[in-house]
């Protein structure tokens, strides 16, 4: 392992960063956001996976610098804003596709026959900065409505922040809805589809509830690690997810972690409680 993507790793438990030299990206080529919504499940599932074939086939007009998924409890969060989100929609395809040559309106319409092969009930078109950049808030609104219903409602949010292998996504996105349906808990599916990746929160209104989202959350732990995924696709370990470290690589493998720790730390002082439990580093 190169010792950078360790130190990254590391959740701050083997070292204090004191200098860090930035790499800016270029900025975006010039292109347009879509946004297609889709009336049933199998339709939208069609189309996302047929996109991932052209990006894998090096489809140069079907190669999008991102593709995110909104559920339909996504965009009720969202209807308060955006009235103009119609009804009868399911879920969502957000992505964005660069210009990589002149001939713009050769992207659009080759966007524009895979959509119509997926009957979508209807797409949003963004083509320039100012456009794009609304679709890009549209996007993150989406978190922030979240977390100020929760401020609202004085709620607790189980966020499950589980990736699987792409021939696995959908099974996995399966076993989150086959759980949900069997309570009344409230829960959105958002985030990354592109990389195989949607975050899962569970909004319990009671006691009983939040015992029924523990055991979806360590259930799917379980389902992801069978499958060959990771229980922290982006958001860590932390000090509150070191069960579900353990329940993918072991004790044996947490502990390993724990050695290497000692090497840069022996006095284990740094990122205390991080990644693994403190009763782990005596």
């Amino acid at each position: 392992m190169d010792l950078i993507d360790l130190f990254i790793g590391s959740e701050g438990t083997l070292g204090v960063i004191t200098e860090i030299e930035l790499f800016v990206i270029d900025y975006p080529k010039p292109g347009f956001g879509l946004i297609i919504f889709f009336g049933d499940e199998n339709s939208l599932f069609s189309f996302f996976e047929s996109v991932k074939r052209n990006v894998k086939e090096k489809n140069k007009y079907i190669n999008p610098l991102c593709l995110e998924y909104l559920d339909k409890f996504s965009l009720e969060f969202l209807k308060h804003d955006y009235p103009n989100i119609p009804t009868g929609a399911i879920g969502a395809i957000f992505l964005e596709q660069e210009y990589i040559d002149n001939n713009n309106n050769v992207y659009i319409d080759k966007w524009q026959e895979l959509c119509d092969k997926y009957n979508p009930i209807d797409i949003w078109f963004a083509e320039g900065d100012s456009a794009r950049e609304k679709f890009m808030f549209f996007r993150y609104k989406l978190p922030q409505n979240i977390n100020e219903y929760f401020r609202k409602n004085k709620m607790v949010k189980f966020s499950i922040d589980i990736a699987v292998p792409e021939k696995h996504f959908r099974e996995m996105f399966r076993f989150y809805k086959e759980k949900i349906e069997n309570t009344d808990i409230n829960y959105v599916l958002f985030g990354h589809i592109g990389e195989n990746h949607v975050h899962f929160n569970l909004f319990p209104k009671n006691e009983l509830e939040k015992e029924q989202a523990q055991k979806i959350y360590v259930e799917s732990v379980l389902k992801a690690v069978s499958v060959g995924g990771t229980v922290a696709a982006e958001h860590g370990i932390g000090k509150l997810k070191h069960k579900y470290l353990e329940m993918m690589y072991g004790k044996e493998g947490v502990m390993e972690m724990v050695r290497i720790k000692k090497i840069f730390d022996p006095k284990c002082i740094l990122g205390q409680n991080n990644i693994f439990p403190v009763t782990y580093l005596k």
